[in-house]
């Protein structure tokens, strides 16, 4: 029987860099190393929300971006057997030969036509014959392997997909299971907490990314971060997923596939209880809440969408986590979750890239500020605009509004983003 620790463990994990790229990286991988030989061709064929999050955002160690890249690095590499982690391993000899694999035009990266879940399709082509590997479901799922018309791996795309979130369950039981587990089974969210958080320090520092964490750190030299908490959440995950979007060698922990989503819901509840020295038993509870809400937003809005996950997602199981760690009651946790989704549930995704750490900072920020204000007393009337009058119909709401209702915004932002170059 699936409980809930089982859902976190199955849906949380380290990555390094974006987890698109990677993934067509990894795809790549297993099917050259099927057939080897001299490579002819590379053929990538990907779902919508794997090509956008991929199409910009900048590899692990190093200055290139893009899926033709990515693709190029994975058959270059041939490490599958490292997983998500394939671009981190990678050597400056590699990027070299990937990236005249690239120009010499033997890489192409495609997307369907039709939106569908997730999705990666590679077919190498050497002089040795043609091999093919399917991923579905999850970004390190391969569910076929076929070699020269052989298919020598299968399994059923259920078996691969994100965990299932058990029919019955909701916000109830989540906060249930929170309030009540044995905080002896939730020490490895503490550790993961801790991973993005030395993330969060490397972008801080300047030694990643654009510098969005650097410049807000300056900028609050003169806050009091443990009474300005906002301002400091804002900060710290600016720097962590400025960090991880500009190629930084350090792991960030993901939920649902993503680091940024996993910054977002852990980063600001361990610092918050860091600043004001809660203890570390409430902490892991409140990151078990901040979880398990965030893959129960995820499974009404899908593992990629055109909504932003780390705001709507990720934003509403961090501002419940904090709201819990603040001693909010069940009501409090509600109302801060809707005053997020109220707030930011409607920004859109226009891939993994630069400007990802605004947008997850401003979500930190302002589950910040709801945990506060509910926490206080503050309520929003149920069935305001697109909340529903609980949590649950607000998160199924989300869901239609990022599948048929945002369909063809989804369309013209990846016109737009394929205007653009996608390999340096």
């Amino acid at each position: 029987m699936t409980t809930m620790i089982d859902i976190i463990k199955a849906e949380t994990g380290p990555a390094t860099g974006c987890t698109e790229p990677a993934a067509v990286a990894l795809a790549s991988s297993v099917a050259y190393e099927q057939i080897g030989g001299r490579l002819l061709q590379l053929q990538v064929t990907t779902d919508w929300g794997v090509y956008k999050n991929g199409l910009q955002c900048i590899l692990p160690g190093s200055g290139y971006r893009g899926l033709q890249m990515a693709a190029a690095l994975g058959v270059v590499a041939r490490n599958s057997s490292v997983g998500l982690d394939i671009l981190k391993a990678t050597s400056t000899q590699d990027e070299a030969a990937a990236l005249e694999l690239v120009r010499e035009g033997g890489v192409s990266v495609t997307r369907l036509e039709d939106p569908s879940e997730l999705r990666i399709e590679a077919t190498a082509t050497s002089d040795r014959g043609v091999s093919r590997c399917l991923i579905a479901g999850h970004h390190d799922s391969v569910i076929e392997i076929e070699v020269n018309g052989t298919l020598v791996h299968s399994k059923l795309v259920e078996e691969a997909t994100s965990t299932l979130w058990p029919s019955g369950w909701g916000f109830n039981e989540i906060m249930a299971f929170g309030r009540s587990t044995p905080t002896t089974d939730l020490g490895f969210l503490v550790d993961g907490a801790k991973m993005n958080h030395a993330l969060a320090q490397a972008g801080v520092s300047g030694a990643a990314g654009q510098g969005a964490g650097g410049t807000l750190s300056r900028m609050a030299s003169a806050w009091d971060w443990q009474n300005q908490p906002d301002r400091g959440v804002e900060t710290l995950v600016a720097a962590a997923i400025d960090a991880r979007m500009n190629g930084a060698l350090l792991p960030a922990w993901t939920v649902s596939g993503s680091g940024s989503h996993g910054v977002v819901a852990t980063l600001p509840i361990w610092t918050v209880g860091q600043w004001q020295g809660i203890e570390e038993s409430r902490v892991a509870r409140a990151l078990a809440i901040s979880l398990l809400l965030t893959i129960y937003a995820k499974s009404f809005t899908g593992a990629l969408s055109s909504l932003c996950g780390s705001a709507s997602a990720a934003g509403a199981g961090a501002s419940g986590g904090l709201c819990y760690l603040l001693g909010g009651d069940d009501e409090a946790v509600a109302c801060s979750i809707q005053t997020l989704v109220a707030a930011v549930g409607g920004v859109i995704c226009d891939g993994a890239n630069a400007t990802c750490a605004i947008k997850a900072a401003t979500a930190a920020r302002i589950a910040m500020t709801s945990a506060q204000i509910c926490s206080s007393g503050m309520r929003i009337p149920p069935g305001t605009g697109i909340l529903g009058r609980s949590v649950d119909e607000t998160f199924r709401n989300l869901g239609i509004l990022g599948s048929d209702g945002m369909r063809d915004a989804n369309a013209v932002i990846l016109s737009t983003m394929e205007s653009g170059e996608e390999c340096n």
